[in-house]
């Protein structure tokens, strides 16, 4: 039973087992910008007994790039792979718009590593929103 429930824990990783906030600053399409999320784990004892965690999350992400203000909003699940209990890897799927400069609906995704520093959740991420709105970045979560 012990086993058990550290590997449901640990199969959230970084995200643990409440909700947590993020906020991330880099690239974001041809320019300079930044992304807020909420994610919430998700439990599914299945996932959970093979190491894997799933998150929903939602995502606002803006930047400015060749004088245009961009904006996109995104709904994601994410797959979270535990590495060890410091670090781990996550992929994720959803669903979208851009609502700046023209609206535009569709899939988007993202790929990161989480890593624990000195009780700080680091975070890099790189992925795309609908409107072909590109980001790199390195963020927190809270």
């Amino acid at each position: 039973m012990a086993v058990l429930l550290a590997g449901q824990s640990l199969a959230y990783g970084q995200y643990g087992r409440g909700n947590s906030t993020s906020a991330m600053v880099g690239s974001y399409s041809d320019g300079l910008g930044g992304m807020f999320a909420f994610s919430i784990p998700l439990n599914l004892s299945g996932l959970a007994r093979s190491g894997l965690g799933l998150v929903a999350e939602g995502q606002l992400g803006m930047g400015a790039g060749d004088n245009d203000f961009l904006m996109s909003a995104l709904a994601t699940g994410k797959l979270v792979y535990p590495l060890n209990r410091s670090t781990d890897l996550y992929g994720g799927l959803g669903f979208g718009s851009s609502i700046l400069p023209d609206t535009q609906s569709g899939m988007g995704g993202q790929v990161g590593v989480n890593l624990n520093v000195s009780g700080s959740r680091v975070f890099f991420e790189a992925g795309v929103h609908p409107g072909d709105h590109n980001y790199l970045g390195v963020g927190l979560r809270f």
